[in-house]
């Protein structure tokens, strides 16, 4: 048996890429992030936020790179770099001008021993964005002011001033990772495509799909530790995923794989907070780039304001901390499990909930973190 399992185990995965758990931002708060080790067309590899809530590749390289371009990036002779746009995320306050380009190769690593685990031939082009600065309206601007990003700066609102995150330049002219003190970008893995986007980095890459491990064991299901990226899966594999967390349908295509897309937010859940206050099933995206959970639902925020579960931080939308939210899988016998609500005062956001309308999800949909420890 254990030869039967060894061979099952080495068919339904052809690599299996570490992801790093990081709990703690360059302010010292308490957060949920996956970070993965990687390399471009064989160049320095470095730290990026593993996002799968997000399908682009987005790579820090600043306006400061001399002509050769950064360890990491260096520059491709004969490959096309489109103009510079604004990407803007959340509110559409805050987000990134960066170029569009490809790489023609992509190298995973295992960031503790710094060992070489994983290599694709990209040739075919995968596209990346470059980043050139990060931006942001005033209100949103986190770190100092730089430069005013043009107006007429395609993306962008021609009537609202941009900045340039002057902190986020500094932190990559110094030598270190821009974005929260530990990523030089985002290795974007959503099983989803969006129109005119590439799509997550694990679909183009594979065309059996990919299981994301955020939780687990030292072996259960991938033999690295607590958090892994396990590419290439056998349909008996999947299957074991889909009986308990079905996607929506497959809505498209991987542009360099082929392999099936799904809808952004592709998993159905009920969410009930203490036993009883509870919603419809919720559309739902596994998102593991979003510190808190956000449920899009106005009806379970008035059922938890008349309750007196929410505001004590000021705000009637945040469920008070010390709430039980219990998150079900909309399957026949789905397993429900079970957080104990968190606060969000002082700048920790590990388990804090929000409720309602929100500037991040349509109303009946939800974001749940895919990094969120759960009981």
């Amino acid at each position: 048996m254990s030869c039967v399992f060894a061979c099952y185990e080495q068919q339904a995965r052809a690599a299996e890429i570490p992801l790093d758990v990081i709990t703690e931002n360059d302010s010292g708060y308490s957060f949920g992030r996956l970070g993965i080790k990687v390399g471009v067309n064989n160049a320095q590899p470095e730290e990026y936020l593993f996002d799968t809530g997000s399908d682009s590749f987005n790579i820090a390289v600043g306006m400061n790179s001399n002509q050769n371009g950064p360890a990491w990036f260096p520059t491709q002779a004969g490959t096309a770099v489109s103009s510079p746009y604004g990407y803007m995320y959340g509110d559409g306050t805050y987000g990134y001008l960066q170029s569009d380009t490809t790489v023609s190769s992509v190298q995973f690593y295992n960031s503790t021993t710094g060992k070489n685990v994983a290599n694709y031939d990209t040739s075919a082009g995968l596209g990346v964005a470059v980043i050139q600065a990060s931006i942001a309206t005033p209100e949103s601007l986190s770190g100092s002011p730089g430069q005013v990003i043009p107006g007429d700066t395609p993306g962008l609102l021609p009537d609202q001033t941009y900045y340039q995150d002057l902190s986020w330049q500094q932190a990559l002219d110094q030598g270190k990772a821009p974005d929260e003190g530990h990523f030089y970008g985002i290795v974007g893995a959503g099983d989803f495509v969006y129109p005119g986007d590439n799509g997550g980095v694990p679909g183009q890459l594979t065309q059996t799909g990919y299981i994301v491990e955020a939780n687990g064991t030292a072996t259960t299901p991938g033999d690295c530790g607590s958090a892994c990226l396990i590419m290439d899966l056998t349909p008996a594999l999947r299957a074991q995923f889909f009986t308990q967390v079905p996607w929506r349908g497959v809505v498209g295509s991987f542009p360099l794989s082929g392999a099936n897309a799904g809808h952004q937010f592709d998993v159905l859940f009920n969410y009930t907070l203490n036993h009883s206050l509870s919603t419809g099933p919720m559309p739902t995206l596994l998102d593991s780039g979003t510190p808190s959970i956000i449920l899009g639902s106005p009806s379970l925020q008035q059922q938890a304001s008349a309750a007196g579960l929410t505001g004590s931080d000021g705000y009637d939308t945040d469920v008070n901390p010390g709430q039980t939210l219990t998150v079900t899988g909309q399957v026949f016998g789905g397993q429900p499990v079970s957080i104990s609500t968190g606060d969000g005062n002082g700048g920790d956001q590990s388990n804090q909930l929000t409720v309602g309308s929100n500037p991040y999800t349509y109303d009946g949909y939800a974001l749940l973190p895919a990094t969120r420890p759960f009981m």
